[in-house]
């Protein structure tokens, strides 16, 4: 073997050894940090929420899987609406978040949302995991006629700048959608379709969102209202809400109904990942 020959394997070997010592460090970190609370398997992952102490007095659960099918119920109860929000045990990663259901949406109205989302965190100088953002979906019905449903698309930043700074919003006409949020080091790519079976004729919108780590890297922006996301880390979870708007009241029922039917991640290869760096 020649001089030169010898360089390039100690090259290759040197980066497949800082790979997997990365891989067992985010390993290692989504260990430590699993999150604590009720589980649930569905789709073939754990997934935790919190227990309400209000409906454990009446003995009821908002949260189940029947048929291999994940229900949620939002309650109305002693004066207050009881929200789930689940999400994924572990840390998933970068990666495509592939969320499908049959659109029971039309039991909402513009009062309430079902947000299928990312939550990114970090890890600060006291080894805690904070969130520090989020991107999603959030489904909900628009009043025109009664039968139309908004999506809006959103990336959202710290819990200090949590509102909204960049969503574009398409409507849901058929029975069953599917929705995709992919995650990597430059990009949040949402697409979503009017069926379980995705392809070109059935797609509602694709929407894409500039990420980076750096909020202050220069950046070309493509489209009028664009933003760079600040930080979506690769340390990410999938998360499934369904919430009742703030400003509700008073409402014709005591409890609604969401049922998603799958979810399934596709992670980034290692080639893609080390492309995306």
């Amino acid at each position: 073997m020649n001089k030169k020959a010898i360089v390039s394997y100690l090259i290759v070997l040197i980066i497949a050894l800082a790979g997997c010592s990365c891989e067992d460090q985010d390993s290692k970190t989504a260990k430590e940090h699993q999150l604590s609370g009720k589980r649930i398997e569905f789709s073939g992952i754990n997934w935790t929420y919190q227990e309400n102490e209000i409906l454990k007095k009446y003995d009821l659960e908002n949260v189940w899987v029947k048929d291999t099918q994940l229900h949620i119920m939002l309650y109305y109860i002693d004066s207050q609406w009881v929200a789930p929000r689940l999400l994924s045990t572990d840390i998933l990663g970068y990666g495509e978040y592939r969320f499908k259901f049959d659109r029971t949406l039309h039991a909402l109205d513009s009062l309430f949302y079902l947000n299928l989302f990312c939550q990114s965190y970090e890890i600060d100088s006291a080894d805690q995991m904070n969130e520090v953002a989020q991107v999603g979906i959030s489904l909900g019905k628009k009043r025109i006629n009664d039968i139309v449903n908004k999506i809006i698309y959103y990336s959202k930043n710290s819990k200090e700048s949590m509102s909204q700074y960049n969503a574009g919003s398409e409507y849901m006409r058929n029975e069953y959608t599917t929705h995709y949020i992919k995650v990597d080091t430059h990009y949040v790519t949402f697409s979503s379709y009017n069926d379980y079976t995705p392809a070109d004729y059935n797609r509602i919108a694709t929407f894409k969102a500039i990420n980076r780590a750096n909020p202050n890297e220069e950046v070309k922006i493509s489209y009028p209202g664009e933003e760079p996301l600040k930080r979506a880390s690769k340390l990410l979870r999938a998360g499934i809400e369904l919430v009742p708007s703030k400003k509700l009241n008073d409402y014709k029922k005591n409890e609604i109904e969401i049922i998603i039917d799958d979810f399934k991640f596709i992670p980034l290869n290692s080639e893609e990942i080390k492309n995306e760096i």
